[in-house]
Parts: C-alpha cells; sequence; structure tokens
C-alpha cells in the first residue's frame, strides 16, 4: 500500500490514478493481469460487459499475459459482469472450477491459479471493477477475504485523495491556461493572427500534439483545412491537408453541427473521419473540438489531439468553452475591423479613382524637398 501511494502522487488525471492503481498491485503481487473497466458505452473501447447500468468499457490492461486476453475482451458476463451486478468482491480461489467466463478461462490457459474481481461503488453505483489473475493459490476464504476487502477499501480511499489533488492542480493549471490564451489573443490585431495565437497558446498551454483550424467554405459548405500547430507525423498531416468534413462528419463536423465541444476519447471510434486510420498508426489516442462562431453562425472549428489516451474533466470541458467563446469574440471584432478597412479602402477608391498615395522619402534623401523650377 505504500507503494501504492507513493505511485499515485505521479498522477496526472483521473485515468492515471486508475492505471498507478492498477500497475502498482500487478507489480507488488506478482500477478500475471490486471485490469480496470469503467463505465461506458458496450464495445466504446477495446471490449466491453454487458451490465444494467448500460454496460462497461475496458480502461486499462497490463500483464505478462495481457495479450492472451485481448481476443476475448468483448466477452459478456462472467466474472467482471457479476462483480459489476452484484456490487460485491468476488474471490475464485482455483480459476479450473471456473466454466461460464471466457476470460478467466483465457486466464488459465495461460497460467493462472486464482482471480480476484473488486468492484468500486460509491453512492450505490459502480464507477470501476478491478480484474486481476495470479499464478498462484490465493486461498481467500475468511480472516485472507476481509484481509482483501480492506486492502481494495484502503486502495480505493488513497486514489480518491489522488484524484482530489489531481482535480485541484487541473483547476490551477486550467485558470492560468486561459489566462494566457486571453493575453495571447490581445495582442493579436488580425484575423490572421488570432487564429495562429489560439493554436498555439492553447497547444502547449494544455500540454497537446496537434491542433488545426478549419473553416467553412461559404460556396461548397464545407470545413476546408487553414492553419495548424504542433506537429503529428507526416502522414497525418498529408491527410489533414486534404480533408474536407460536411457539417456532422468527422471530428470537427460533429463540433459544426453541435455548435458545442466534443469530445472523443479513442478516435477509433471515428468511423467517418478520414483522418482515424491515420491518427491510429502514428499514435494519435484522443480528441477535442470546438467550432468557433460569430454570433449564432459557425464559420470554423478548432480541434487538437493528444498522443496518449485523456479524460476531459468538467474543469477543462468549462476552460475550453470560455476559449472557445474568447476566440470567437476576438475574431470577431478583427474581422470587423478589417471589413471597416476595406469599406473605407473602397470609398475613396470611388471619391478619387485611381488616386495614387502619399509619395515617399526616397532613402538617404534625409526628408529633403525636391527641387522647383528655375524662374
Amino acid at each position: 500500500m505504500e507503494q501504492l501511494v507513493a505511485a499515485l502522487e505521479r498522477a496526472t488525471d483521473e485515468a492515471s490514478t486508475w492505471r498507478i492503481t492498477v500497475e502498482s498491485l500487478v507489480g507488488s503481487h506478482g500477478f500475471l493481469y490486471g485490469a480496470v473497466w469503467l463505465p461506458g458505452s458496450p464495445g466504446s473501447a477495446a471490449g466491453s460487459v454487458t451490465g444494467p447500468a448500460g454496460g462497461l468499457r475496458l480502461a486499462f490492461e497490463t500483464g505478462p499475459i495481457a495479450g492472451q486476453l485481448k481476443a476475448v475482451a468483448g466477452a459478456t458476463g462472467g466474472l467482471v459482469g457479476r462483480a459489476f451486478q452484484g456490487r460485491r468482491p468476488i474471490y475464485a480461489d482455483d480459476t479450473r472450477g471456473v466454466r461460464d467466463c471466457p476470460r478467466c478461462e483465457a486466464a488459465t490457459r495461460a497460467g493462472a491459479v486464482s482471480a480476484v474481481l473488486i468492484p468500486v461503488v460509491k453512492a450505490g453505483e459502480v464507477i470501476a471493477v478491478f480484474e486481476y489473475y495470479s499464478p498462484l493459490e490465493l486461498r481467500v476464504d475468511g480472516p485472507r477475504t476481509e484481509k482483501w476487502n480492506a486492502i481494495a477499501r484502503i486502495a480505493e480511499q488513497a486514489r480518491t485523495q489522488a484524484c482530489n489533488a489531481v482535480q485541484l492542480q487541473q483547476l490551477a493549471d486550467d485558470r492560468l491556461a486561459v489566462t494566457t490564451v486571453v493575453a495571447a489573443l490581445g495582442s493579436a490585431h488580425d484575423s490572421q493572427s488570432v487564429i495562429r495565437a489560439a493554436l498555439d497558446t492553447v497547444r502547449s498551454a494544455f500540454g497537446w500534439a496537434y491542433g488545426s483550424y478549419w473553416e467553412v467554405d461559404p460556396a461548397t459548405q464545407e470545413l476546408r483545412f487553414q492553419l495548424e500547430s504542433g506537429s503529428a507525423g507526416d502522414e497525418f498531416r498529408q491527410v489533414t491537408l486534404a480533408a474536407t468534413f460536411a457539417e456532422g462528419v468527422g471530428l470537427s463536423g460533429r463540433a459544426w453541427r453541435a455548435r458545442d465541444l466534443v469530445f472523443i476519447r479513442d478516435l477509433a471510434e471515428l468511423t467517418d473521419c478520414v483522418r482515424a486510420p491515420a491518427a491510429q498508426r502514428a499514435g494519435v489516442r484522443s480528441g477535442i473540438c470546438f467550432p468557433i462562431m460569430i454570433g449564432d453562425r459557425v464559420i470554423g472549428t478548432m480541434d487538437f489531439f493528444t498522443t496518449e489516451f485523456i479524460e476531459l474533466s468538467e474543469s477543462r470541458a468549462s476552460a475550453l468553452r470560455n476559449v472557445q467563446q474568447l476566440v470567437s469574440q476576438r475574431l470577431d471584432i478583427c474581422r470587423a475591423q478589417e471589413t471597416a478597412a476595406t469599406n473605407a479602402r473602397d470609398l475613396l477608391d470611388s471619391i478619387f479613382p485611381g488616386c495614387a498615395p502619399p509619395a515617399r522619402t526616397r532613402p538617404g534623401s534625409r526628408g529633403r524637398r525636391s527641387p522647383g523650377p528655375r524662374r
């Protein structure tokens, strides 16, 4: 438990607290396998199990036999499903006697002898299920059952404390990020520099790998690529430069239709996005996109990508919506100024056709006037 508490100090978000908990217990107990299942739509990640709350998704797995269990990651029911539905730990001293769980049978064939399934219950709801397989017989009965229950409770308390600390730090980081964006936008005085400042600042402030801006083409009513920041590999960039998106299609198209922030934890789920296959090959994992609006009209979208799976907290979603409004407002102001300047030049040309701009002093003349004709 001391190792777990120390490891949780490295947590950066809630997803990492689940991962660290699994890795720590697998390492300290010599388990062959460890995984955590979180609430989610069946089939939304590597695997799923059905349940009364709508299902669980396999969020993280590790251990020497993880490869053998991947093939049955989508199995329904079994030990994970029973722990989820019963809301109580399940201890299987001898996995050879379990006949209704394909995952357990696969683990047994790979050398597992015992299994431990621990649901995490808060406010009457299961928020996660831990799944472990051991190469040794655990003999969990009587006092040993209470021991494992105590380990599970202490581990969850440590994880919850780490989550609270992470949330406080993320709240501070999000506020700083928004302040940084405000400062960057304040120094931008034309449309292009507003978009550039937003892309660069948001990407670096939140630690993301790549960002791009897409603008709605009035003629075709499609989103077309305009600017980028960072890098996610040459292949991903080439696909990006050639892509267009209709309203509702792909990550950017979804943000356009929703007129709101859209977050995709696993880009592999985007079956309607031409960039998704390239993203997978480039190691791009999660994507976030928000629309840029003037009034109630979407004029473009701004998306960002990460090279690791992330979760979007309420704090971060709120910060990004603030950024969306700030960028939209600043871009609206700059476009209005540019339109006014263009109209002024057009008016001047209509009043004084062919009017040449004021003559500039020639270099080296030191401001002297040309001599007039001699009398």
